[in-house]
Parts: C-alpha cells; sequence; structure tokens
C-alpha cells in the first residue's frame, strides 16, 4: 500500500501515516471548504457512522463527509441518547469548522450552537448591535463575551455617553450589556464595541468606509479631539474626519475646547470626501433642506421641527395606545402630524399617569398638550402640568450656558441609578443627583425615593463648564421657593382634578367602579371565604369587580359563602379593578 508520512513520535518511535489521496502525490493540495458553507445550517445530515467513544459521521447534502464530535451530539452528556444516531437517521446540524487533513467539515448538533447569531469574527459586521456578558473591567475598558469563543473590548471611553470614573460603580461581572460593533477585524481576533447609547440606539447610517462619505450625508459619530482649529470626529472602522472651527455651530466658537469633550456623541454632515487621500470635512451644522444623497431624511417630522416650538401647547387625538403611552395626532393641523406622549408625561403623578392611561380610549381628544422635544421618531408631548407651567413661567434654562448655582428648576426624573438620580429638564439639559444629595433622609436604596418619569423641583448646586455636567440638589428643605404650604396645596388640587377627570373617563367604559367610592356603605353577597381568613364579595353594582375583605376587617364575624352583609368602601384600585371593604362594626357606624 502506498502510504504519505505525516510524522514520527521522538519517544515511541510510532510513525502516522495517511492514505489520502492528496497527500500520496507530491504537489497534491487538499480540498479547501468554500466560505459560503462555513457557518452553514443544514437541515438534514444522514448518519453514516456511530462511534460511541469519539462520535458520528455524516454525510451532508452536497456528498462530503463530516464528523461531530461526541460532546456535539447533544446539549449535556445526561441528555444524550444513543439510539437517535442509527445509521441512516437525519439531523440538524451546522458547520463549525473544516479538518485539511481529513478534508472533512466538522459539524454540532447543539441547538444553542445552530441557533447562535454569530459563530466566529467572520460573521459579525461593523455596526452590528450585539448583546454581551461582562466578563472583566481594567483600566483599559471592559471584555464582553459576545458568543463561544468570541470576545470583545469597550475602550474606556465607549463605556458610557459621558467618561466614567468608576465604571465598577454602574457595571458588574456578569451584567449582560448592548454594545454595537465599532471595529472588527476577524484575521487579527479583534472587536472593538461601544455602550453609548447614542451610537447603540442611532437609526441613521453607519459610516465604516470612506467611499460611503457622500456630501450631505448625516450620521453619528464621537469626538476625539477638540482644538482651536476645530474637532476630529471618528466613526466606524476608524473612518474620522475634520470638523473646522468655522463649521462647528450656527453662532461662532472661540474655544472649541471648552465646548467639545472627548467622547462626545454628535450627530454630523458630511461637507466633503476624498477617499484616496482618506481626507473628510464635516460640519456641526446640519442643513434643514436634505440634499440629493440624503433624501432618505426627508420625513414629515422635518416639516415638525419648523412648525412647532418647545412650550407650544396643542390639542390631540389618541390614534393608538401602546404600552408605554399613546400615538396621538395633532388636531388642525393640515399634515396630520403624528406625536407621542409617553405614559409617564401624563400627569405629574406617576401613579395617576398610569390611571390615566387605563381610562383613556382610542379617539379620545385630549386639550392643552405641550410640545417638549423631538427625540427619536416622534414629536413627544407632554400634560405635566408643573411642567407646563415652568416653561409658560420662563422658570426654564434653553442651553447649558443659561445654568447658573442656585436656580430652582422643574424637571423629571430619567434614570435612577445605584450612585444618583438623572433629572431632564424642558430644552434637554440634564444633571445629577448624586445619592447623598437627593433626599432630607439617609438613602440607602435609590429606587426606594425615586422613580422614572417622576416630577421633581431641582436646585443647581454646581456646573463643569468643561465637562458640561450639572450636579442637582432634589432634598425637599434646600428645594422650596419659599412659600411650601401654597405650593403644597398646589399640588394637592392639581391631583384632585385630574382624579375627577379620570372618573369622567372611566364612567363611559366602567360605570360601576365609579360609583364605589371610598366611605360609601354596599350591602354585598358573601362569594367565598379564603383558606388566610379573607373573603371574596359579589353585587350587582360591582359587576366586572374583585371585591375583597381582609381577615382583620371581618372583624369577630362568622360568614359563609350565600349570605348578605353590609360593608363600608376603604379603597378603590381603578387599574386592578379591585375594590377593599370592611364589615367592622365601629366603622359602619361612623357617620357618612
Amino acid at each position: 500500500v502506498k502510504a504519505c508520512v505525516l510524522s514520527v513520535h521522538p519517544t515511541s518511535r510510532a510513525v502516522r501515516l495517511t492514505l489520502r489521496p492528496p497527500f500520496l502525490h507530491p504537489g497534491g493540495a487538499p480540498r479547501q471548504l468554500p466560505e459560503q458553507r462555513m457557518g452553514a445550517v443544514l437541515e438534514e445530515a444522514t448518519v453514516k457512522a456511530f462511534y460511541q467513544q469519539f462520535g458520528a459521521v455524516f454525510e451532508l447534502d452536497d456528498g462530503t463527509l463530516a464528523f461531530a464530535r461526541l460532546k456535539h451530539l447533544s446539549k449535556t452528556r445526561k441528555s444524550f441518547k444513543p439510539g437517535v444516531f442509527k445509521e441512516g437517521c437525519k439531523h440538524k446540524c451546522r458547520i463549525i469548522d473544516y479538518s485539511l487533513m481529513d478534508e472533512m467539515c466538522i459539524v454540532s448538533l447543539k441547538h444553542q450552537i445552530i441557533e447562535a447569531r454569530f459563530l466566529q469574527y467572520q460573521d459579525i459586521n461593523t455596526g452590528d448591535v450585539v448583546q454581551g456578558k461582562v466578563l472583566s473591567l481594567k483600566p483599559i475598558g471592559m471584555q464582553v463575551k459576545v458568543a463561544d469563543g468570541i470576545r470583545g473590548l469597550v475602550p474606556s471611553l465607549h463605556l458610557s455617553d459621558v467618561i466614567l470614573k468608576q465604571p465598577e460603580k454602574k457595571y458588574n461581572i456578569g451584567d449582560e450589556v448592548k454594545c454595537r460593533v465599532l471595529e472588527c477585524n476577524p484575521g487579527g481576533k479583534k472587536l472593538i464595541l461601544t455602550l453609548k447609547k447614542s451610537l447603540v440606539q442611532s437609526k441613521l447610517p453607519v459610516l465604516s468606509n470612506y467611499e460611503d462619505a457622500k456630501p450631505g450625508l448625516i450620521t453619528h459619530g464621537f469626538v476625539v479631539c477638540a482644538r482651536e482649529f476645530g474637532c476630529i470626529v471618528k466613526f466606524y472602522n476608524d473612518v474620522k474626519g475634520l470638523v473646522p472651527k468655522n463649521e462647528l455651530g450656527s453662532e461662532p466658537v472661540s474655544c472649541p475646547d471648552k465646548v467639545f469633550y472627548e467622547g462626545q456623541v454628535l450627530k454630523v454632515m458630511v461637507l466633503k470626501c476624498e477617499p484616496q487621500q482618506e481626507r473628510l470635512l464635516l460640519s456641526f451644522r446640519l442643513s434643514s433642506k436634505p440634499g440629493p444623497e440624503d433624501k432618505w431624511k426627508c420625513t414629515p417630522k422635518e416639516k415638525q421641527e419648523v412648525k412647532y416650538q418647545i412650550g407650544e401647547m396643542v390639542d390631540v387625538k389618541i390614534l393608538k395606545k401602546k404600552d408605554n403611552g399613546l400615538e396621538v395626532s395633532i388636531l388642525e393641523d393640515e399634515d396630520n402630524v403624528v406625536a407621542w406622549i409617553p405614559m409617564l408625561h401624563l400627569s405629574d403623578f406617576v401613579a395617576t399617569s398610569k390611571l390615566l392611561w387605563h381610562s383613556l380610549q382610542e379617539g379620545d381628544v385630549l386639550p392643552r398638550v405641550m410640545y417638549l422635544s423631538d427625540k427619536g421618531e416622534h414629536i413627544i408631548l407632554s400634560r405635566k402640568s408643573a411642567v407646563i407651567s415652568a416653561v409658560q413661567e420662563e422658570q426654564v434654562v434653553r442651553s447649558f450656558s443659561e445654568i447658573e448655582p442656585g436656580m430652582l428648576l422643574t424637571g423629571y426624573v430619567r434614570n435612577v441609578m445605584p450612585f444618583g438620580v438623572f433629572v431632564e429638564f424642558p430644552f434637554g439639559v440634564t444633571g445629577l443627583a448624586p445619592k447623598v444629595s437627593m433626599s432630607d433622609k439617609f438613602v440607602t436604596d435609590t429606587k426606594d425615593h425615586f422613580v422614572v418619569g417622576q416630577t421633581v423641583i431641582a436646585k443647581v448646586m454646581s456646573i463643569d463648564e468643561e465637562k458640561q455636567r450639572v450636579l442637582l440638589n432634589l432634598k425637599v428643605s434646600e428645594c422650596s421657593s419659599g412659600d411650601s404650604a401654597a405650593e403644597s396645596f398646589a399640588l394637592l388640587n392639581q391631583y384632585f382634578k385630574e382624579l375627577k377627570e379620570i372618573k369622567d373617563f372611566l364612567r363611559r367604559g366602567e360605570p360601576s367602579i365609579c360609583e364605589l367610592v371610598p366611605g360609601k356603605r354596599v350591602h354585598l353577597v358573601v362569594q367565598d371565604v379564603r383558606e388566610d381568613g379573607s373573603a371574596l364579595f359579589s353585587d350587582s353594582s360591582a359587576t366586572g369587580l374583585t371585591v375583597t375583605a381582609t381577615r382583620y376587617h371581618l372583624g369577630d364575624k362568622n360568614i359563609a359563602p350565600g349570605e348578605k352583609r353590609k360593608a363600608l368602601v376603604l379603597h378603590v384600585d381603578a387599574l386592578t379593578s379591585e375594590v377593599y371593604v370592611s364589615l367592622r362594626e365601629e366603622l359602619l357606624k361612623q357617620r357618612p
């Protein structure tokens, strides 16, 4: 038999041979796997042979052979069933590797590998949004596991929209994070990611090479350098360009390094590009009229930007109810402009916001809603009366330059973090209230004190012009304008006004819940007595409602299903359609 020597073991003198034809002819080369086959999922691979100690050999759809190691035949050793790998059985598999020596594909039958979005670095494209798990935090950045065998680096500059001095306070090992691919080099197994929300959530085109940088293109980039001559802005795949000083804004900027900071994400427009020389000229002054290269951007929203100003009051009609808000159309607008009211912007009170959303129906008209901003896909509107009053009375700041220490500003909680609360104000200015400045009481858990969407009055403690940061104080003792009694009365008055509005809406669909008010005496029929001692009731006046009395509020009475009892309404929860009542004599005897 003609054979080719592959190796000779220096100690045992064992000789490894091969009888494969490509190795028997001088200059012969093994057959390569077509590039498009790597990672391919095959619906039916036929078992040709099964080796209990090693694995199984399969015949693929093109007639070639493939091998699956024992550990790739099932999810775990316990779930492995040798009986399903009899000759002729068919299985779904994925090509995960190729053996040149054997001219054979290596496949896996594991479900998580077959369904995996990424199998190798070649599967990842620049601009892809990926999920990953935090592996480690180092001075240079964060190491993230994207998939088995695929790891990426989030440079320290890209851990957040702002520079984090102590990233370990925001991220923990094992956290799931959503990243975007800035650069991917499969050959060097190099993957650079970003966690900047402005980039991860951007819907604008990804600029990953100079050839795509057509004049008029608008996209997101991040500042890597701000000097007296202007700003250097970087994009994906290390593409970068210059924003000259005269293109930094509609107003002259004398000191760019005082206005812009490293890592800042901004919208830029391409003015000119020379791909051969890798030169890119950019502008922060976005054209209001789209050029021929960005006609895709010409949407109704651009007309809205000109038509409405922050603080303008409009009447709207509800088009669609969604879980997190209302899609509405602005009345008396010939273009039928569509806008968005987030659920938490329906009221200054978080609980009332949810109740109002529950009571509203498609087709309802909401008067006097304020234009707040134009973030994302829609115009954002707000019904927060305190925010509306602040804008109308000019008790707001329109830009960072207007902020001064000691100012009292009305805003709403944007995010609650372990280290503090981020507060956003009309016109987009955002500040941070550190944990020590959140409350007059000692704060253990920030989430016990504030919730996202809550309307707050904040006092400006200090400002950092270089980094464009604002530190706030949310302590009640520090944030009163003087007449705290009048402020409390106004808030209480607004709360009851909104409750009355909600009742009027509820009467259309759930009239019974509006008739049951705290303090009302009703006659109910006992439906059931639970194991914990509480009881369920029913009545024609409470159709569709769950009426409950706790064990305490049953008093010393022994009740049985079918009995009719007099009860006092304690609380009505319109969101859950639950009513709580009491049968205690001392409460029933009290005068209404």
